[in-house]
């Protein structure tokens, strides 16, 4: 290699070794990707229950979900999606009381839509059907594109016997993204 080419190097070198002292410290790696915003404890049970969940809105294991979640709340006491997710768990096991506590837990800690949701969904399914109403009306008030609360309301709307306002909330639901009420209800005869 010529000398001046061997020169140039090792000056381009030098200048470019000089640049990387002023950059700033890369940020700590976070390999179990937990967010930092609860114990990491309390976090990986989350994680571990939610994945009970997969991309489905029924738990495969509600037991397991119900001792991950547990720990989770534990260590962090806290932690509103914990009970938040516990309540469903609760609920798909049919102990409503419980489910309801958590949810009730859960919006006192981080008042939201989807709490709102689900709590309206286990007052339904306690015979609460004006809890329920007031739940998922709130929620809509919140977030108006939130599907399953749009789903939810047509299924009490039906419970009570509001058949229009049930078809146009499945309408809105549809709309929303989740057609599955709106189906359910055209197969049933329920809605046209």
């Amino acid at each position: 290699m010529p000398f001046v080419l061997r020169c140039l190097l090792c000056c381009t070198l030098f200048v470019l070794g000089g640049c990387a002292a002023h950059e700033a410290p890369l940020a700590p790696v976070n390999p179990m990707g937990l967010s930092g915003n609860v114990a990491p404890e309390a976090e990986k049970n989350y994680a571990l229950a939610r994945v009970l969940w997969g991309n489905s809105e029924v738990c495969s294991d509600p037991v397991q979900a119900v001792a991950y979640l547990d720990r989770a709340i534990a260590v962090q006491p806290d932690y509103a999606a914990a009970y938040q997710r516990r309540g469903l768990a609760y609920s798909e096991m049919g102990r409503y009381e419980e489910a309801f506590e958590d949810l009730t837990k859960a919006l006192r800690l981080k008042p939201g839509v989807e709490a709102y949701t689900y709590r309206g969904l286990v007052s339904m399914r306690m015979g609460n059907l004006i809890g329920a109403r007031k739940d998922l009306d709130h929620a809509l008030e919140l977030d108006s594109g939130y599907h399953r609360a749009w789903n939810f309301r047509a299924a009490v709307r039906l419970q009570q016997d509001d058949t229009a306002g049930a078809c146009a909330d499945f309408a809105k639901g549809c709309s929303k993204g989740d057609c599955t009420g709106m189906e359910s209800a055209r197969e049933s005869g329920i809605c046209k």
